[in-house]
């Protein structure tokens, strides 16, 4: 019984190996695969995006920054400290945004799943940044009060309670703020 399924299977497969049909099927998916892999490395080239920065993070080597465009959120790094770079400042930035590495191991930390719940589309590094327009008089105020609140001893917390940021944001203080049942003014 085995042997006469065998058989037969292998009949079918040589007509349909010998069928004009199946090879012009299988040039077109091969045809239509490359065109899609290489229309998918022209959307990766460069772009310019033109948007407003709503926060920074300066490190020793380099500045991280989050562009709010009109349509999305974009992850900057940048190796240039000698760019004045504030918050509040509209830029152009070039360059290719890379989404984050979905994790392979499960329950474990997902950077990719990180950029979506901050709703960042990506991250980008560059070093080809224009500023456009300076910060208005409230950003500016703003980034004056983050300096000055930098020096204090308790500054997450001033800075959480006074201009809703969340930056340096640390597990230990997440988990005293849920213990203490005050987690909820600072959401």
């Amino acid at each position: 019984m085995y042997q006469e399924l065998k058989i037969v299977f292998l009949r079918k497969l040589k007509k349909i190996l010998q069928s004009k049909y199946f090879w012009g099927l299988l040039i077109f998916c091969a045809v239509f695969s490359f065109v899609r892999v290489n229309f998918k490395k022209e959307e990766a080239k460069s772009k310019v995006y033109v948007g407003k920065i709503v926060s920074y993070q300066k490190q020793e080597q380099s500045s991280t920054w989050i562009l709010k465009s009109k349509k999305e959120k974009i992850k900057i790094v940048c190796n240039c400290q000698e760019r004045k770079i504030k918050e509040g400042q509209i830029i152009q930035v070039r360059g290719t945004v890379e989404q984050g590495a979905k994790n392979t191991i499960p329950n474990t930390f997902s950077y990719y799943q990180y950029l979506k719940n901050e709703e960042i589309i990506g991250q980008m590094t560059t070093e080809d940044i224009r500023i456009l327009k300076e910060p208005s008089f409230f950003d500016q105020i703003k980034g004056y009060l983050r300096t000055f609140l930098d020096t204090k001893e308790n500054s997450t917390y001033l800075k959480r309670i006074l201009l809703g940021v969340k930056e340096n944001e640390n597990q230990t203080i997440e988990t005293v703020d849920q213990k203490n049942g005050i987690s909820h003014l600072f959401a």
